[in-house]
Parts: C-alpha cells; sequence; structure tokens
C-alpha cells in the first residue's frame, strides 16, 4: 500500500479493486489465506469469546468490528449483533443471516459487547470514541470485553493495520473517562514494534458500564 489510511473503511474503498477475497481476508485476520484455517480461528476465538463472557441464552451481545463475521457467525445460540464501519463488510455479514449493521444505525442496548483485533489498530482519540459508543450501547451493569494491548509505553499506530499500545495507567484513566469501572486489565512484557508479544497480547480485557 502506498498510502496511509486511518480507518479500515479507507482502505478498504481505496483498495478493494486490486485484492483478491483472500487478501481481504488475510489483512483482517492473519489465517484469511488460508479458508480451512480462516474457518478454524473464526471458531476459536468464538468458542474463547463464549468461555469468557460466560453467557448464557438470554444475554444479547454485541461485537464491535464485527468484520465480515468471522467470529459473529459462530455465536450461538445468544442473540448476537455486529457493528463495523466498512458497508461492504456489514452487506457480507447480511448475507449469511447475521444481525449486522453500520455502528451509526445500531439503536439496540445489550448486555455484553466483545471486541478482539479492532481497539489494538484504534488510534488513542478512536478508542476514547469506540469505548463511549460501547458504553452508550450496555445496559446498565453491562461488561464489555476488549482486547488491548497494555504494555510499558503509549504508541498510537501509524495506520489502520499498524498497533496501538498504552502504559496501564493511560488505559485506566481513559476507560474511566467513559464510564467504565475496570475488572480486569491484562498487563504485557514486551515490545510489539520488534514483534515481542506477551502472553496476555489476544486477552479479552474485562469493563463494566457504571
Amino acid at each position: 500500500m502506498s498510502r496511509i489510511y486511518q480507518t479500515w473503511n479507507d482502505w478498504f474503498q481505496a483498495e478493494k479493486k486490486y485484492f483478491s477475497e483472500a487478501d481481504k481476508n488475510w489483512v483482517i485476520h492473519g489465517s484469511g489465506r488460508d479458508p480451512e484455517e480462516w474457518e478454524k480461528s473464526g471458531l476459536q476465538n468464538a468458542e474463547y469469546t463464549l468461555d469468557v463472557m460466560a453467557t448464557n441464552p438470554d444475554e444479547t451481545l454485541l461485537e464491535y468490528g464485527c468484520g465480515n463475521g468471522r467470529i459473529l457467525k459462530h455465536i450461538k445460540p445468544n442473540k448476537c449483533y455486529g457493528v463495523d464501519i466498512v458497508p461492504d463488510f456489514v452487506q457480507e455479514c447480511k448475507e449469511q443471516g447475521l444481525n449486522s449493521y453500520l455502528l451509526e444505525d445500531f439503536k439496540e442496548t445489550v448486555d455484553k459487547v466483545y471486541s478482539l483485533t479492532v481497539f489494538i489498530h484504534l488510534k488513542k482519540h478512536q478508542a476514547e470514541d469506540a469505548l463511549k459508543y460501547i458504553h452508550n450501547h450496555l445496559k446498565e451493569g453491562g461488561r464489555a470485553f476488549l482486547q488491548v494491548l497494555i504494555y510499558q509505553k503509549d504508541k498510537d499506530s501509524k495506520n489502520f493495520s499498524d498497533m496501538t499500545c498504552y502504559k496501564k495507567e493511560t488505559f485506566e484513566k481513559m476507560a474511566k473517562s467513559c464510564g467504565f469501572k475496570i475488572i480486569k486489565l491484562w498487563e504485557n512484557e514486551g515490545d510489539i514494534d520488534r514483534g515481542q508479544y506477551g502472553k496476555h497480547h489476544n486477552k479479552y480485557s474485562i469493563f463494566e458500564k457504571i
């Protein structure tokens, strides 16, 4: 890519004529160029999500940044919605029978929200907007399960596919300012700029709406 894109939708709309389905899926998730691994990774992430959230069938769920349904389609039997900023991805989800919406079109409140491989690519101001959005769409006392990267430095992503990380105190302050109580915030050792990922890199931190 010769240009720097700030959001997934900027990238997708500008570049989609140049790449294949496998290329698109690979940018969404590293398993995307292998259809079998793509399905397997989506199922594994869904199972992990449901296990960590300890859901029951009566709860309503929301995936923030559902992409084209890699995880969302495996979240059963719960009532689950997905939101995304890319209209093409939302349409792909709808074609699979999934309850998907553009961010601005979703009006429901839910019991729990989860978001995997999304916050790690958002710039700090984008993450703050996302936290406010999630807070607004949670019921009172609802919980958010978010993959956020807590390392020993604050670093904003350079573009939509780069990674953002925070010092613990930085993200704690931001989450609290958006109306959340922190239940669990996973910390990591390492340097993501050198590909040195901590053992909690892929775990959900937990936040409760207050």
